[in-house]
């Protein structure tokens, strides 16, 4: 897995880092060195900041978009199994929550680039809405492993 994390504040750069390194090593996954400029052959781009409406969605601001944390964009299908994603975070909650928030984003947000849904349940870092949990479970590391 090749990756870049473009224009990240420190706070989601940290938690990003975090993601990578504690949970994508479970997994069958192999990182590859960090590329410093994303190119078409790089499976992974980190980015956060004000989007306006990308996606059709107000980022605008916290009061304007509380529950908009972030969005994973495949821009690359191969079958069933997305091959290139950008992974966009909302900039406005770096300094605005905690650090184990911010994993659980990271966490949330890497999960959908692997191709990880939703759960009704709370465990882990995949529900509806992340909470304070930054980890893959094993149901999770089970369908990364399947698909990569």
């Amino acid at each position: 897995m090749t990756y870049s994390r473009v224009a990240l504040t420190s706070q989601f750069y940290s938690a990003t880092a975090w993601v990578l390194n504690n949970d994508i090593a479970p997994t069958d996954l192999q990182l590859a060195a960090e590329v410093s400029v994303p190119d078409a052959n790089t499976d992974v781009v980190y980015q956060d900041g004000y989007y306006g409406t990308l996606c059709g969605l107000d980022w605008g601001t916290v009061s304007r978009a509380p529950n908009l944390l972030g969005i994973t964009i495949c821009v690359s299908l191969s079958g069933q199994t997305c091959q290139r994603s950008n992974i966009f975070m909302a900039e406005y909650f770096a300094t605005t929550v905690s650090t184990a928030y911010l994993r659980a984003i990271s966490c949330h947000e890497t999960g959908h680039s692997f191709g990880l849904l939703h759960r009704s349940d709370t465990a882990g870092c995949m529900p509806e809405s992340p909470g304070l949990a930054y980890i893959y479970t094993a149901h999770d590391i089970a369908h990364i492993n399947a698909n990569y």
